[in-house]
């Protein structure tokens, strides 16, 4: 399952190596390299200043100067170049994570304790970045301190090993702020899922609107309170542990710093060591107390993303095992299949013993369904509310997979079709119409060019003559919200779908859920004409 994550994310990777390892090397040694010999340019100038040489402190002070320059040019230039690169990391692993999520997967988002599962997995996708970005900040910040340390040694020799005690608290609170901090964001996850929904009520036009007829306002409201209050609590509860655990770190810090910076005071005063030394010396000490603070803190992220990835990975684990148990249940289908290949008698859907229950849920949505349909037939199924029929409808469409009973197009098992195969099967229009932030022609057949679009919106303009004008506005947004943005009603859409549905080309088989429940008389009629034509 690991190898399945992040196919595309290793194509970028790999593509791109050359120029990871060039600016990691860049990233972690010329910086810490410049900053060294801005250093010591500064305490030659120093002491040129201290000895009246002043031509000499100013050709110092000038090298000091274009050293910094050096230094801004290098972590901007290089950094806006490595930005551009993460970006498409974090692209390719985004949708690596969102392609993960297999067939037998779908009917999982009936579920909420996995949706808020999968909610986090998506928030923390771009771990692999992560990883790169932290580790070379965390090698830069190394790299820095050793040349901090050779220079402070060259002045104090042995007792420059005194400064590895920065490092002890700030690398217990580092890690042990990370655990605590990602256990956090898993417990909170599915409270923000929550909070989230309800925050989306209030830009909701219909939640406004029954509000103000039902007075509603104050308990969408207090819901949404609830779910804020509910987060605050947790917050503030992860906060006293995390809060804690800083400050008594960062005092101890402090206590070495000064400890630190008195031996200095102790060294000038015995004059071991020169003015612009001391001088040059106090914001190098300041600098290795911070340094080895983000350096730990990069360390935390570090280990952070390495949390997050083996999430990530268990969260697949968990979920994917339906595959496995798939695959002798497929090999054993496919030999029945190319047996019963060519010995159909014109039925294009055949199902037998089917039955169907929602994760977590042992009560029995579908049992012992038995139907076949062949050729040219028109079918409906009707039903009270909830009896199961949208239910029936994607798991005949391939978007829900079953283990107990068959569904066969044309003889060959569903499970053995793949995801492009049943593609070129079926048509489905949804309950729910998907309105997608483009064009009315875009929406009509999303990724289609204008050359395939004649058939559909000539259907379309049968349907409602009005929604013709919208096809000719390549640039309207019909999705509220946008600046060029259309009112479409509901009933509008529901024809918007009905012409992407039939318009699929090569289609065997078109699967209808409710799709004329927002249409008016004369629309319903002639979306029907359109159904029984095909």
């Amino acid at each position: 399952m690991e190898a399945r994550i992040y196919n595309r994310t290793r194509t970028v990777l790999l593509r791109n190596l050359y120029f990871i390892v060039c600016y990691g090397i860049a990233a972690v040694f010329l910086p810490a390299i410049i900053s060294y010999y801005s250093t010591v340019s500064f305490a030659e100038a120093v002491d040129g200043i201290a000895d009246r040489q002043f031509r000499i402190a100013l050709v110092f002070l000038m090298v000091n100067g274009i050293f910094m320059v050096l230094r801004h040019l290098i972590e901007s230039g290089g950094g806006y170049l490595f930005q551009n690169l993460e970006m498409k990391i974090k692209n390719a692993s985004r949708t690596d994570v969102l392609d993960g999520v297999s067939r037998e997967m779908l009917v999982l988002f009936e579920d909420d304790e996995w949706l808020a599962r999968f909610e986090r997995v998506i928030g923390i996708s771009t771990a692999p970045a992560d990883f790169i970005s932290n580790g070379i900040s965390f090698a830069s910040q190394l790299v820095n301190i050793f040349f901090y340390y050779f220079y402070v040694y060259q002045y104090i020799g042995n007792r420059a090993l005194l400064f590895l005690l920065v490092f002890v608290p700030s690398l217990i609170k580092s890690v042990f702020f990370s655990r605590l901090m990602t256990k956090a964001r898993r417990k909170m996850n599915p409270i923000l899922q929550m909070e989230r929904k309800r925050f989306r009520l209030f830009l909701d036009v219909g939640v406004q609107s029954e509000g103000r007829i039902f007075r509603s306002e104050g308990f969408v409201y207090q819901k949404w309170h609830e779910s804020v209050k509910q987060l605050h609590s947790m917050d503030v509860q992860n906060s006293y542990g995390a809060m804690a655990l800083q400050l008594g770190m960062d005092l101890v810090m402090a206590v070495v710093a000064a400890v630190l910076l008195y031996g200095l005071v102790v060294l000038a005063g015995t004059g071991d060591v020169s003015i612009g030394v001391v001088i040059a010396l106090v914001p190098y000490i300041r600098n290795i107390v911070s340094s080895a603070d983000y350096a730990m803190n990069r360390l935390g992220s570090f280990y952070e993303t390495v949390l997050e990835y083996r999430e990530i990975k268990s969260f697949y684990a968990d979920y994917a095992r339906k595959d496995v148990g798939q695959v002798g249940r497929v090999q054993r289908l496919e030999e029945k299949t190319i047996q019963n290949q060519g010995q159909q008698d014109g039925c294009i859907l055949e199902v037998s013993a089917l039955d169907f229950a929602y994760p977590g849920s042992e009560r029995e949505i579908l049992h012992d369904i038995n139907l076949k349909i062949y050729k040219g037939e028109k079918v409906a199924i009707v039903g009270e509310n909830g009896a199961g029929k949208s239910t029936l409808l994607k798991i005949l469409a391939g978007l829900y997979a079953v283990e107990d009973g068959h569904i066969r197009y044309d003889g060959e098992d569903i499970n053995v079709l793949s995801d492009e195969e049943r593609k070129r099967y079926i048509a489905f229009i949804f309950q729910h119409t998907l309105h997608y932030p483009a064009s009315l022609k875009e929406n009509l057949m999303p990724g289609k060019d204008g050359e395939r679009l004649g058939g559909a919106t000539e259907m379309l303009r049968n349907l409602d003559e009005s929604l013709g004008v919208l096809l000719e506005e390549e640039h309207a947004v019909m999705v509220p919200g946008f600046r060029n943005s259309r009112n479409v009603s509901n009933g509008q859409w529901q024809k918007i779908a009905i012409a992407r549905a039939l318009m699929r080309d090569g289609s065997k088989l078109y699967f209808f859920d409710e799709p004329t429940a927002a249409l008016d008389p004369i629309a319903e009629i002639e979306a029907f004409r359109l159904f029984l034509k095909g």
